[in-house]
């Protein structure tokens, strides 16, 4: 079984859309460009199970589905407020439940009395995929996830000031802050549930897929992975990387890791003209 994560950086249909903050318009001409890409792409992949960050339309992942060589199901989370989410692909012949997972939940305190203020008004940005199928006749639980970048947020939660001019370092280092706790919330909210698969299995096979806008060893993916060494459920990295882009196992599961792929050759430079992305995408595969 192969699986794996790809940043598909704002995957749009033709139309005006929001790329980064900015209005951009997508031609007809472009986006056949885009679709026809990755549906080589995917057939190069050759994924059993894809997921993908950053999808703007579901037409647009209909349309590229269309051209690929095998059939694929799909499941779209809930997206954030300016419709880009998190999606998974799946060949036809696998059985898998999906569920859209808020990303967001409350903070440590540090007094057991007090009331946790800012984890509380937190959102869910890009809701996470939870996918449960089988593999080797046991259950294996899926989590597709994406966490925000590092943009500064200012006053509800906008990464664009509404004066600039006026900013001084002390909003700017409020800002930083804001990200922060949002990211290190979106981090806690993956161990959340991670943890509920180990209660209810004892050993078992589970993965982390997605981008998670940082390179490793993290304070964020202590969090993720568990500080808590040599534990049952303390999380392996499937392979050590440069790139932003990671896949996170149980130790069950990392026994069966059979091969681990990254595809740069295709990785372009960050631009709304750019007929690919500029994220690698990343497999495992699990012996048969």
């Amino acid at each position: 079984m192969r699986i794996g994560t790809y940043n598909l950086e704002f995957l749009f249909d033709e139309g005006v859309r929001l790329h980064s903050g900015k209005e951009h318009t997508f031609t007809a001409e472009f986006v056949a460009k885009r679709f026809a890409f990755f549906a080589k792409q995917f057939d190069m992949l050759n994924a059993d199970i894809l997921f993908l960050q950053e999808l703007g339309d579901e037409s647009a992942l209909q349309k590229i589905l269309k051209q690929t060589k095998n059939t694929y199901t799909y499941f779209i989370a809930t997206p954030d407020k300016y419709g880009v989410g998190n999606a998974v692909i799946y060949k036809k012949d696998l059985q898998c439940t999906c569920s859209s997972e808020p990303t967001n939940t409350r903070l440590p305190v540090f007094n057991e009395k007090d009331e946790d203020i800012l984890g509380s008004r937190m959102w869910s940005r890009r809701d996470y995929i939870k996918l449960e199928t089988t593999y080797k006749e046991n259950p294996l639980v899926l989590f597709g996830v994406h966490i925000k970048s590092r943009f500064l947020m200012y006053k509800e939660g906008s990464s664009f000031p509404e004066a600039p001019e006026t900013l001084t370092q002390v909003d700017a280092a409020d800002a930083i802050i804001r990200s922060e706790m949002f990211r290190y919330s979106q981090a806690k909210k993956i161990r959340e549930l991670v943890d509920t698969v180990f209660t209810v299995h004892q050993d078992p096979q589970v993965a982390i897929l997605g981008d998670m806008n940082t390179t490793a060893s993290t304070e964020m993916f202590k969090i993720i992975i568990g500080r808590l060494k040599d534990r049952n459920d303390t999380l392996v990295h499937a392979f050590a990387s440069d790139t932003v882009d990671h896949i996170f196992v149980s130790k069950s599961l990392e026994k069966q890791i059979a091969g681990r792929d990254i595809f740069n050759e295709s990785v372009v430079s960050a631009s709304p003209d750019s007929i690919g992305s500029d994220h690698a995408p990343i497999v495992i595969e699990l012996a048969p």
